[in-house]
């Protein structure tokens, strides 16, 4: 089936599942082969959902890697609440008006990018 699906929409798919059994069901596994997100059938999407607390940290990065994959921002969130900002308090704000972290500081956070750094 693989030879007969080379350079058709059905190869990336064959690939897909392929790394799904390969990472033996595993999410943790499975999301470090950078699946693509628009193939994700809705009871994985929903485990993801449900198990995001439990998910390692490079798969949170993996997820929030992921363009507009829908868990993004989930993902984010939880790796922001596993790693605070160093030199800031688990609740810090962004400046005036006590506002909460922006999502776009806890992508940076997630990423590794120090604060103050990159496009803001």
């Amino acid at each position: 089936m693989r030879e007969w699906a080379t350079g058709t929409w059905l190869e990336s798919r064959i690939k897909w599942v392929q790394d799904w059994a390969g990472s033996g069901r595993d999410l943790d596994n499975f999301l470090l082969t950078s699946p693509d997100p628009q193939l994700f059938p809705d009871p994985i999407k929903r485990s993801m959902r449900a198990t995001i607390r439990s998910l390692a940290d490079e798969s949170l990065r993996a997820i929030i890697s992921m363009p507009a994959f829908d868990m993004s921002e989930a993902a984010a969130a939880e790796l922001g609440r596993r790693i605070p900002l160093i030199g800031e308090d688990r609740h810090a704000t962004d400046g005036p008006g006590n506002r909460s972290r922006s999502l776009a500081s806890l992508l940076g956070a997630a990423a590794g990018v120090p604060p103050g750094t990159g496009n803001a």
